[in-house]
């Protein structure tokens, strides 16, 4: 049975979503001020349940979210115009792929718009998403989920997951027994002890000092009614799920087994532009850094043109960028590409510390496989002439 290519059932549908200012979706910001201290933002985000603020601060927009604030130590001292990071901004005539485009490179869920040198409020990736669900999108959860989970066990300590959301740039470990989900940690759990609910003011420095080490068991601090879906469920029921559950994500199951998880982030991808090439071409997870992240665009569509200049029946390709490994300045990557051909899904991974050669290692893996397959058809139908001419 043929594959049908993502594009074929959403990105055409999603065309006038896509294509729609963001004017209808502005919101008020959350606005922290300069002067306060991590601790106080914390508060805030508590507050409002949310998982990310802004602060003017010099005329720029800094933003600070919930594994910003894990990635720092002393949170009762620290300015969060120093913990946070400068965001790039929205104007009223920008359209829905353009901020969807940026929440998903950026990795952010909420972007602030500015008119006239002033803040006006904000694009959230929920009111996004929300629109997004006036479509009808019946493809599988399947097709959109995140594979290769990083997941962690009951006895593992809050310290380990805090270094593993860090280091994976996550906001979501699963706690597994074997392949079975039994209880889901977020950035939020853990940010929600480095500031105790009830009275912080009356515990002794040494006392929050111990806290903050996160000495205790993930499974205490984690939320026991997971929210999942089956694998077969239409994207419209993950997105309905993820909205009545008020939740980030929801995992992806087959029976009891953990196949995947689908977060905010993946259901924003779908608002975005493709990257402009003769088919259509999907990446997310692009670097941080914006030369980076033109490096590995001209090096997936160097790669699409390189394989379509022989098999010209691809028709769709896919690409997701993965930091596995954090040592100093240098960034060890994941690159998992998808080629999508009217019979089949080929794809391939490679890790390694030299962004442009880990693509340059998939585009030719994928070149290696597609023309063995090809050779291989090519057998088939030479023995078969042969078989039909010895017989005749």
């Amino acid at each position: 049975m043929a594959i049908k290519s993502m594009s074929e059932d959403l990105y055409k549908r999603l065309e006038s979503i896509r294509n729609s200012r963001i004017d209808e979706l502005i919101t008020q910001l959350l606005l922290a001020k300069p002067t306060s201290t991590i601790s106080e933002v914390i508060g805030l985000l508590k507050e409002h349940n949310t998982y990310q603020v802004f602060i003017a601060y010099k005329n720029k927009i800094v933003s600070i979210n919930i594994r910003d604030i894990l990635e720092y130590k002393n949170i009762d001292t620290a300015k969060p115009s120093l913990v946070g990071k400068v965001v790039p901004t929205l104007k009223r005539g920008d359209t829905i792929a353009h901020a969807a485009g940026l929440l998903t490179h950026y990795r952010l869920r909420a972007l602030p718009v500015v008119e006239d040198s002033k803040v006006i409020g904000q694009i959230n990736a929920i009111d996004i998403i929300k629109r997004l669900n006036n479509v009808e999108l019946n493809v599988k959860a399947s097709s959109l989920m995140s594979t290769n989970l990083i997941t962690i066990s009951e006895e593992d300590k809050g310290a380990t997951a805090k270094n593993l959301i860090i280091k994976h740039k996550i906001d979501h470990l699963p706690i597994v027994e074997d392949t079975k989900p039994l209880a889901m940690l977020t950035s939020y759990h853990l940010m929600s002890v480095l500031s105790p609910p009830e009275k912080p003011d009356m515990m002794t420095t040494k006392q929050k000092g111990m806290l903050r080490t996160l000495p205790l068991n993930v499974k205490g601090l984690a939320d026991k009614d997971v929210v999942a879906v089956d694998a077969t469920s239409s994207i419209k029921y993950v997105i309905d799920t993820m909205l009545s559950n008020n939740s980030s994500y929801t995992l992806v199951k087959i029976g009891d087994e953990l196949q995947g998880i689908i977060t905010i982030r993946d259901l924003v991808m779908l608002a975005q532009e493709m990257i402009k090439d003769e088919i259509p071409a999907y990446i997310i997870g692009l670097p941080d850094d914006p030369i980076e992240a033109e490096l590995a665009k001209s090096k997936f569509l160097a790669a699409i043109k390189l394989l379509r200049k022989t098999y010209t029946d691809i028709l769709e390709a896919r690409c997701r960028i993965k930091i596995k490994d954090v040592t100093g300045e240098r960034k060890r990557y994941e690159v998992d590409m998808h080629i999508i051909t009217p019979k089949e899904n080929i794809s391939y991974i490679d890790i390694g510390w030299d962004l442009a050669n880990v693509f340059d290692n998939v585009s030719n893996a994928l070149k290696r496989r597609l023309e063995k397959k090809d050779n291989k058809r090519r057998s088939s139908v030479r023995y078969a002439s042969e078989y039909d001419y010895r017989g005749s």
